[in-house]
């Protein structure tokens, strides 16, 4: 059986307390990573699935530092600073009470003021495409409705306009036969009719 010299045996209990404390230490440092993500975070920010214990970054696959571990607070990936980007913005609209905050991507169609009340938060660039599409579809329908709305105003204003002009119309060939008995009369006020009836067609061919 071989026996260590009290030198070796003095090196090997120094390595066995040396990976020891590196063990620890990972585990410590681990754990302070994962208390400083949790109070670093609000809860409200916080997607429902949420990555803690990742060591590459889901979008480039850097390695990931505990401490400096970034998360995508749509999807809750785990992502590095390069690849996790604040254009997420939640704000109230300045101009409504706040019954409802709003989600948008800065740079895309929308205000120019920045609101009031905002705040910007990390997003992964997959979470940014789908929300940026949906912005954009929004807008355009936002912007179709706004001109369906113009086009059925004006409509509605041609329709007063048609009433308002055929009564008077109708008022005016009633006063020019009222009281009309004979054939005379008729042939005096044949012409007034005759530029009524103009008129009229005129109208009608106008809508």
């Amino acid at each position: 059986m071989l026996c260590k010299s009290r030198k070796e045996r003095r090196n090997t209990e120094c390595d066995i307390k040396r990976d020891s404390g590196k063990t620890r230490t990972s585990h410590v440092h681990r754990t302070l990573g994962e208390i400083r993500g949790y109070v670093d975070v609000p809860s409200w920010q916080r997607s429902t699935f949420w990555e803690t214990s990742v060591h590459f970054c889901r979008a480039c696959r850097k390695k990931l530092d505990r401490v400096k571990q970034r998360n995508c607070r749509v999807c809750g990936l785990a992502l590095c600073k390069a690849c996790a980007h604040k254009e997420l913005l939640v704000y109230y609209e300045d101009s409504r009470s706040f019954d409802k905050a709003r989600v948008a991507i800065i740079r895309v169609l929308g205000e120019q003021k920045e609101p009031k009340h905002s705040v910007f938060l990390r997003i992964c660039a997959q979470c940014k495409g789908e929300l940026t599409r949906r912005q954009l579809r929004n807008q355009e329908r936002f912007t179709w409705k706004k001109e369906l709305q113009r086009k059925e105003s004006a409509a509605f204003e041609s329709v007063l306009h048609f009433d308002d002009h055929f009564r008077d119309l109708t008022a005016r060939i009633n006063v020019a036969f009222d009281g009309v008995t004979n054939d005379d009369q008729v042939r005096e006020n044949s012409e007034a009719f005759l530029s009524l009836y103009k008129e009229m067609r005129k109208l009608f061919e106008a809508q």
